[in-house]
């Protein structure tokens, strides 16, 4: 999947909410952005380069571009998620001006294994809430970096 297929070339990020039913998935993909995805109810699939595991609410996903991957549901369940995607290049800027292991290995090119972060309760209601900002300012840089 391209960039240029869910956004035009002066957005800088790309959001929406899914909600998977029984049977749903997004199909094995790659594409040439990063994103960022966390659950927020329910249980899922995910299939990444090659690992399978199921995952759950409060989960934070970092996934690469060159990452393949699919998100499908679990039996009858439902999977509700938020997924924030930008250009490849601000991860790159980011891990040149912040030093962070998960902004290393986000930004590798030969790094396949799976990046997550089990997010706590504030931490989770935080990240909500600021989705909503990144939303209504999508060609705000300063707001995708805070």
């Amino acid at each position: 999947m391209r960039w240029s297929e869910i956004e035009s070339a002066e957005t800088i990020s790309h959001i929406a909410c899914h909600r998977f039913v029984k049977g749903v998935s997004t199909r094995m993909h790659s594409h040439d952005f990063v994103e960022l995805f966390w659950g927020i109810d329910g249980h899922a699939n995910h299939e990444i380069n090659g690992a399978t595991s199921i995952i759950g609410e409060k989960e934070l996903f970092f996934i690469r571009s060159g990452d393949i991957h699919n998100v499908s549901t679990v039996g009858n369940g439902t999977y509700t998620f938020n997924n924030l995607a930008f250009h490849r290049d601000i991860v790159n800027e980011l891990s040149q001006r912040y030093e962070s292991t998960i902004l290393e290995r986000w930004n590798s090119r030969e790094e396949k294994t799976v990046i997550k972060y089990q997010l706590t309760q504030p931490l989770f209601q935080w990240l909500n809430a600021k989705v909503r900002d990144v939303f209504s300012y999508r060609r705000s840089r300063l707001t995708l970096d805070f």
